[in-house]
């Protein structure tokens, strides 16, 4: 199930989701922020950004501290707000909120 949220002001689809974060590839950024937490499961939040951002697709904020979900409900995905993005496999529902 998803929920309504924001990328840059506008509503677009998000949801809570745990996954287990992806292996580093060597077209990864050399000093990407997740490349110790490689293989963790974490929560994260899914979002859409289809019609809301160039080039549309699907991105996953980190969510342990709450902070992707603020970002895209409260602070309606506003760059004012932070983010870390992540690649994740093995994505689900998180089921636990």
């Amino acid at each position: 199930m998803s929920d309504q949220g924001y990328w840059n002001g506008l509503p677009t689809k998000i949801r809570k989701v745990v996954g287990t974060v992806k292996e580093w590839q060597d077209d990864d950024p050399p000093l990407a922020w997740w490349k110790p937490i490689v293989g963790q499961h974490i929560r994260a939040v899914e979002v859409v950004l289809d019609n809301v951002n160039y080039g549309g697709g699907i991105v996953y904020l980190w969510d342990e501290d709450g902070s992707g979900w603020y970002k895209v409900t409260e602070g309606k995905g506003s760059p004012n707000y932070g983010h870390r993005e992540l690649p994740l496999i093995n994505i689900k529902p998180n089921e636990e909120e």
